[in-house]
């Protein structure tokens, strides 16, 4: 206790200041839902969707598999960027912690639409394997500027079946170079946080 502190103690009638607020810990970082974080029942597969992988184990030390919804998704950038593997268009066989990514084009986004409602319908029926947790989805810019308004209303119901969404810019030097963090835009590194701390919170409620 400081001087002033204990004279303030001393007299009744002064009150000693409030205390200031403990600054917010920057490493605690919050990630919400926006939609399901499990499978619904009573939702119906449809055709199409992905395939489960072959029975290869996920490759060594690499927890998170991207999965790409159709070709073209980044699904190799994105798991180079954010230290996971590429499930080659299909669901890892052993399960585990999943990112969805599709291109914002009508094919990609359709692909996406396909594989979310697989992993909403069930996850016992053999068409995507048990213990798969979908992170969420991240859309992948097919090219800069605005696109047009029924991409952009399909993207945004397509997304509201997903456990939380992220949103890829266009990144021209992709197209030429490997994927590199360091030079990505801010958004990108905001969504690279967000999925290394909602794997580091899976990591110890395990």
């Amino acid at each position: 206790m400081s001087a002033l502190e204990r004279r303030l103690g001393e007299n009744p009638w002064v009150k000693p200041p409030p205390a200031w607020p403990e600054p917010p810990n920057p490493a605690v970082r919050e990630v919400g839902l926006t939609g399901p974080s499990a499978p619904q029942r009573g939702v119906r597969t449809t055709e199409g969707g992905l395939p489960i992988r072959g029975s290869e184990p996920a490759p060594h030390g690499r927890a998170l598999g991207v999965l790409g919804c159709s070709g073209g998704s980044g699904e190799s950038s994105l798991a180079s960027i954010l230290g996971g593997y590429a499930c080659e268009h299909a669901w890892p066989p052993a399960g585990g912690p999943v990112l969805l990514c599709a291109r914002t084009t009508a094919v990609g986004l359709k692909a996406a639409q396909a594989a979310l409602t697989q992993w909403v319908a069930r996850t016992d029926d053999g068409k995507v394997p048990l213990g798969t947790e979908v992170l969420g989805l991240a859309f992948v810019e097919d090219a800069p500027g605005r696109r047009p308004r029924p991409l952009r209303d399909l993207q945004r119901t397509i997304g509201s079946g997903a456990p939380r969404v992220w949103q890829i810019p266009w990144i021209a030097q992709w197209r030429d170079d490997q994927a590199r963090l360091n030079t990505a835009p801010r958004q990108v590194k905001s969504f690279v946080a967000d999925v290394q701390t909602l794997l580091t919170q899976r990591s110890r409620s395990a």
